[in-house]
């Protein structure tokens, strides 16, 4: 499959103000805008960010360079980021804006999936799933910026064994996190001769330096937060008010050709 390019760059002196566009076709189209203001109003360097994808096939853009994929499925992301700043902590410091994206009939290797959550999945691994790669079906999340402070409004990860729903917040300036997420087997071991096993669902919270974060596993009763509490709902629908931005993305396409519309409730 062929990768197209297309880049326009437009300069203004002084200032030395810019904007890039960049297409990249790869089983879809990557258009990205960024405008850099070196001088800003005060001195002080000023960048935003505008980035669309739709319809990227993950996989073929990893053999494109002859790597096997470490996630795969078609990916849609819509980005829209400023800052300020004249050091890299400036700039996540004053970072603000949202990111939206979905991903849908992929998949993502074990090590990769068990990295992501701290390999507190070499348990659910253990207990009936041997498999090196998790199926998704369908992947959404969505985050917003303010002031350096990234918060997930929507994280879910759903596949035909294993489903995930979290939230996130992660401090840019500090490099701490704190986060929780729903882990849930499905259809392991769910018959009456091991009744021992029925519970499939492990409640994970992430804390500390995004260096080196602490994860534990809390109790269902210890979670307040009705924005937590979806998380552990029994059926695995999103509110449409948590959606925002990723409702974008489905504009442009039939909900028969999309497994994360069902997901979305009326």
């Amino acid at each position: 499959m062929s990768i197209g390019l297309r880049t326009i760059c437009y300069c203004k002196i002084p200032g030395l103000q810019f904007a890039l566009l960049v297409s990249i076709i790869q089983g879809g189209q990557v258009s990205i805008n960024a405008e850099i203001d070196a001088v800003g109003a005060i001195g002080i360097p000023k960048w935003s960010v505008n980035m669309q994808a739709n319809n990227i096939q993950l996989g073929e853009v990893f053999r494109q360079e002859d790597k096997t994929p470490p996630i795969e499925g078609e990916l849609n992301l819509i980005v829209d980021l400023k800052s300020s700043g004249i050091s890299e902590h400036m700039i996540a410091s004053n970072l603000n804006g949202e990111i939206g994206l979905t991903l849908e009939n992929g998949g993502i290797n074990r090590s990769n999936l068990e990295m992501v959550f701290l390999n507190p999945l070499g348990w659910v691994f253990s207990h009936g799933i041997n498999d090196n790669e998790f199926s998704i079906t369908c992947g959404l999340a969505r985050y917003q910026v303010k002031q350096g402070v990234v918060r997930s409004k929507l994280f879910l990860m759903d596949g035909p064994k294993l489903l995930v729903r979290g939230n996130a917040e992660v401090n840019l300036a500090r490099e701490t996190i704190n986060s929780l997420y729903n882990l849930e087997k499905k259809n392991i071991f769910r018959n009456t001769f091991i009744p021992s096993l029925a519970t499939t669902s492990v409640p994970i919270k992430i804390t500390g330096s995004l260096a080196n974060p602490d994860f534990e596993l809390v109790n269902l009763s210890s979670i307040k937060s009705n924005a937590d509490r979806y998380i552990f709902a029994p059926v695995a629908t999103v509110p449409r008010e948590l959606v925002g931005t990723v409702l974008d993305i489905f504009k442009a396409k039939k909900a028969e050709q999309s497994p994360c519309q069902t997901y979305l409730q009326n």
